[in-house]
């Protein structure tokens, strides 16, 4: 942007700073009637007016005719009226690519108002353009802050909207498991027996189900913190194994290529978390025939290989599959149960250990593989011993 100050005179901006002051009220009376006609204010132009906008033209307007260290602090006081007015519109219910559009407009009315102060001299209509384009320059710094903190309260509100829900649904499950626990001590009958069982699996299910959705709000805002130790990832596994069950110890096949040593400094605990979901995932969309688990090195490397030979994933689906929430239509018709929370909050644990989580299928009836990949250490990335 200093290119654009040293070409365009100081006295020019000043001028053109006066000029567009005295065309201010003319500037905010056209921003108003044209952005009451946006879809996302039709019908409620009194919507529209907003306060921060005239703070905000204001500032560009001393902007103009500042000097250096005026303009530095002027930014700053752009980017935060930028805030403001985010939050208002979001308070409105405006989403941020309407925000934006009032941005937008914005910029075009200053520039039109500019403009009809050129006169037939060419370096007039120079001094105007690169008004107008440090303008544009305030105002995207604007937009930007506007978009960021508008996506950051979306996320926020998410969180805490899963968080009523999770308080809302763990007392009557704590109330209803301690019940269920009491009658599977004292059955009465078969039947009684049975069904303590059954209420028994039905909450646990249910709290696992919690959790997920309380990783996937923490996974939105940090990193989980990790806690490295020695990990063995054979050993990992084999552990994860035994806990899915006999079906997991059945079907589960564990190969660890020549020449690799499976371990490393990680946080066991949440790498834990991570096999736990893949594995589940290639047991539950793959329900028969074997699911194989390789480990090995690639490019000083290790790397998790997980193949089953389900249901796979349409390749419509596979830039989704990370996501949050999304579950492929397959899986719902064969109604498979799920969140769509599971690998997206895995690649968040494998990311903060600055390694990658991958899908990959075919296609549809095709299997699925997922493949982890981690450096030998949490702290750096010394080559791999083999």
């Amino acid at each position: 942007m200093g290119e654009i100050i040293d070409h365009v005179a100081a006295e020019a901006l000043r001028q053109l700073s006066n000029e567009l002051r005295d065309r201010r009220d003319a500037v905010l009376q056209n921003w108003v009637q044209r952005v009451a006609r946006e879809p996302f204010h039709l019908g409620r132009p009194e919507r529209a007016v907003a306060d921060h906008i005239p703070r905000l033209l204001d500032a560009l307007i001393e902007d103009l005719a500042g000097s250096p260290a005026e303009r530095e602090r002027a930014e700053q006081e752009l980017a935060a009226i930028g805030l403001e007015h985010a939050r208002a519109r979001l308070v409105q219910g405006l989403s941020t690519s309407e925000v934006l559009t009032e941005l937008r407009i914005l910029a075009q009315e200053i520039g039109a108002e500019l403009r009809t102060s050129v006169d037939t001299e060419p370096m007039r209509l120079s001094d105007v353009l690169g008004a107008e384009v440090l303008i544009n320059d305030r105002l995207f710094a604007a937009a930007v802050a506007a978009a960021d903190v508008m996506g950051e309260e979306l996320r926020r509100q998410r969180t805490d909207a899963a968080k009523l829900i999770v308080h809302d649904l763990r007392t009557p499950l704590t109330s209803l498991k301690g019940f269920a626990e009491l009658l599977s001590r004292n059955p009465g009958s078969d039947f009684a027996a049975n069904a303590a069982k059954m209420i028994l699996e039905q909450t646990a299910r249910l709290t696992s189900l919690i959790d997920q959705f309380l990783g996937s709000s923490q996974a939105d805002h940090q990193i989980p913190a990790l806690q490295p130790g020695h990990v063995d990832l054979r050993e990992l596994i084999e552990e994860v194994v035994r806990s899915l069950g006999g079906e997991a110890r059945r079907r589960i096949k564990v190969s660890v290529q020549s020449g690799t040593t499976p371990e490393g400094m990680w946080d066991g605990a949440q790498l834990k978390r991570v096999l736990e979901n893949v594995l589940g995932n290639a047991l539950k969309y793959a329900p028969t025939g074997d699911v194989d688990v390789t480990v090995g090195v690639q490019d000083e490397r290790l790397f998790i290989r997980v193949h089953d030979e389900g249901i796979g994933v349409a390749p419509e689906d596979q830039t989704k599959i990370l996501e949050p929430y999304f579950r492929s239509p397959d899986a719902i018709n064969r109604n498979v149960e799920g969140t769509g929370l599971g690998l997206f909050i895995a690649r968040g644990i494998v990311e903060a250990h600055s390694g990658t989580l991958t899908v990959e299928s075919p296609g549809t009836g095709q299997g699925t593989t997922v493949t982890i990949t981690l450096p030998p250490h949490l702290e750096d990335e010394q080559p791999v011993p083999s």
